[in-house]
């Protein structure tokens, strides 16, 4: 076995006493106990104090909450506000186009009122309604 090995065989033993061991650490664990790498001095050696073990899991919390987190939600926060942003500059295309044909409504009615006031200066009266008498 090479140093590599059996750093790793350390690490593997103190995520199991620390109950944070996965299935490569059994993995690892199941071949050096095959191997005959284990002894059981070396795990008398695994007495591990509280202080030891919270820092370990702080030490391990901060290598893979990042990781974890970008994992979970960063790319799913993402997608959502991707997908808000594209629906309300929809929505904001939609009121604005909405808002131009309405000012160029109101300014056709605008133009023909103005028409009609310099083409009507003289008002057309029905016959029946004339007054004979006006003087």
């Amino acid at each position: 076995m090479t140093e590599e090995d059996l750093e790793r065989i350390k690490a593997s033993q103190r995520r199991a006493v620390l109950g944070t061991s996965d299935a490569i650490d059994a993995w690892v664990l199941k071949r050096a106990n095959v191997a005959g790498a284990v002894r059981k001095a070396d795990n008398a050696s695994l007495d591990i104090s509280q202080e030891a073990r919270v820092a370990y899991l702080n030490e391990w919390f901060a290598e893979n909450f990042d990781a974890a987190m970008k994992g979970q939600w960063v790319d799913s926060i993402g997608e959502a506000i991707g997908e808000a942003t594209a629906e309300l500059r929809a929505d904001y295309t939609k009121r604005l186009h909405q808002l131009e044909l309405t000012v160029a409504r109101l300014e056709g009615e605008l133009k023909g009122l103005r028409e009609d006031r310099r083409s009507n200066n003289v008002v057309d009266v029905p016959r029946a309604v004339w007054k004979h008498n006006a003087a």
